[in-house]
């Protein structure tokens, strides 16, 4: 298992800098979901979860910001693929949210299965904003923590890595 922790704002907290697009987005999830059992709190770190949420403006101008949790979870996919039944796991911990990343919550999903679209994750079965999310895998918390932990947890696979790595290097092919 490894885990971050940044003390100071929770996510929720820091969509309060974010751009106004962001906002206006962010406000109509909200105003979307405001009877479904989560806080506003929990439903805006499952907004910032998607792709291309970032309250970087210079990250934004770039058209290279939001998109670091995404990656990281599909790097942790990679690396604990393989191991039936070992499925990996994410637990991000913010203020008073809790959201629980696995099975079958656990990737970003591309729109369409376009390349060019952004990741989204939305912890419901229809991986949609316009659902509210699955209250197994994003709920509020008795207690805050002031900032946000994140932990990871897969199994590593020496067989798998290795067929990843003969693959990478062609050294798969006759």
């Amino acid at each position: 298992m490894i885990a971050f922790l940044s003390v100071g704002q929770s996510i929720a907290e820091s969509l309060e800098t974010a751009a106004p697009d962001i906002k206006e987005r962010l406000n109509g999830y909200l105003a979307d979901h405001w009877q479904c059992g989560c806080s506003p709190a929990t439903l805006a770190t499952v907004f910032a979860l998607q792709d291309t949420i970032t309250c970087d403006p210079k990250a934004r101008e770039g058209r290279s910001g939001g998109t670091g949790l995404q990656d990281m979870l599909d790097f942790v996919n990679t690396l604990g693929a393989g191991q039936e039944g070992n499925g990996s796991r994410v637990t991000i911990v913010s203020g008073r949210s809790c959201i629980r990343m696995r099975a079958p919550y656990i990737m970003g999903v591309r729109e369409g299965g376009e390349a060019t679209k952004p990741r989204l994750l939305w912890f419901n079965k229809e991986n949609t904003a316009r659902e509210p999310p699955d209250s197994e895998f994003a709920f509020d918390l008795e207690q805050p923590l002031s900032g946000t932990l994140v932990s990871i947890a897969f199994t590593l696979d020496p067989a798998f890595l290795r067929k990843q790595v003969e693959k990478e290097d062609g050294s798969d092919r006759p």
